[in-house]
């Protein structure tokens, strides 16, 4: 998913399933609703925006093994004596393990 836009756009993945990987570009980035299966990778590339992960309410994560991995490439910046640091938060609940892959 492409955010060429201004704003932060919203995906809701309900009924989707099956997917292995989503991956989001784009300054403003995207969040993404109604998941129904933890254990997949979400990919961000160049997003420079705080992004929500939200599940299905019929998304079983009660468990203490609910996995998720988060690729970061070219996302937030470095302050710079122009720019102040650029951060980027990404909110999700009942994950347990994360594995974290940076690039850049």
């Amino acid at each position: 998913m492409d955010n060429t836009g201004t704003v932060t756009r919203g995906f809701d993945a309900t009924n989707i399933s099956g997917v292995d990987k989503y991956s989001i570009s784009g300054e403003k980035g995207v969040n993404l609703s109604n998941l129904v299966e933890a254990g997949i990778e979400v990919e961000f590339k160049g997003v420079q925006a705080d992004t929500t992960i939200d599940f299905d309410d019929e998304t079983s994560l009660d468990g203490t093994d609910d996995a998720m991995t988060l690729t970061f490439d070219g996302v937030g910046t470095a302050a710079t004596e122009e720019d102040d640091i650029s951060d980027v938060k990404v909110t999700m609940e009942n994950i347990e393990n994360v594995t974290v892959k940076v690039y850049k």
